[in-house]
């Protein structure tokens, strides 16, 4: 009686391990896919590596996204951006200079570099406009505020916005000429005055004196003239 119950339990039990065996194989057949393309077309692309081999990814790349890490990424030779713009959130060194140190006091830094060439337009003032400063690939230099030379100026002349201009007051000397700007003077017309004396009266103009005249308003509305410093602002070559 035994060995028939375990006959039979024998039996039981491989028709289970049967069944489920044939399940196993149809669902295996019914997810299984062929191949989308002839080998070794749409192959699971290979993943980065330290190989030698070049590799291209069609996707984008994140590094050292934590910040870790430093440098985040270390390009031993140069980098190359076909198509696309760059932007970078923090500052730049090239040439071996640092990007956060070696500023004059009170720079923030941005660039830390040697040379800066531009073949058009180097320009500065807020963000969005209105052009401040500028310095072109033709040689113009323009400022909407003051230009301050500590050394030589050099060029072919020296003008104000007000048209006065240093090759008027002459020169000649072998040696450097200094300028001096004139302080600011209103002229009233209430005061009677000649006019060659009104012509002889500087006023915001350049020149290579120290001292110039100016009008002012003396008792019953006469005019008078007085001489005044004028402030250096740098020299020139003659």
């Amino acid at each position: 009686m035994r060995t028939k119950i375990r006959r039979t339990l024998s039996q039981v039990a491989l028709v289970a391990v049967a069944l489920l065996f044939s399940v196993g194989i149809q669902a295996l057949a019914a997810s299984w896919a062929g191949p989308t393309a002839a080998p070794p077309g749409n192959n699971t692309p290979a993943p980065l590596n330290v190989g030698s081999t070049g590799q291209t990814k069609a996707g984008p790349l994140v590094v050292n996204s934590s910040g870790s890490v430093s440098p985040g990424l270390l390009v031993n030779s140069g980098i190359t951006v076909s198509s696309g713009d760059v932007t970078v959130a923090g500052k730049i060194g090239t040439s071996g200079f640092s990007p956060t140190s070696g500023y004059p006091s009170g720079w923030g830094g941005g660039v830390h570099t040697w040379d800066v060439y531009a073949q058009g337009t180097v320009g500065a003032g807020p963000s969005g406009g209105p052009l401040k400063a500028y310095l072109n690939s033709a040689g113009d230099i323009g400022a909407t505020g003051s230009i301050t030379a500590g050394g030589v100026v050099k060029g072919g002349d020296v003008c104000t916005t007000a048209g006065k201009c240093l090759s008027s007051v002459g020169g000649g000397s072998s040696d450097t000429i200094p300028v001096y700007l004139c302080p600011d003077s209103t002229y009233s017309s209430g005061i009677f005055c000649p006019v060659d004396l009104i012509t002889q009266t500087c006023r915001s103009q350049l020149t290579t004196q120290s001292t110039c005249t100016q009008v002012r308003r003396w008792r019953r509305r006469l005019c008078r003239l007085r001489t005044v410093s004028c402030t250096l602002v740098g020299h020139i070559s003659p």
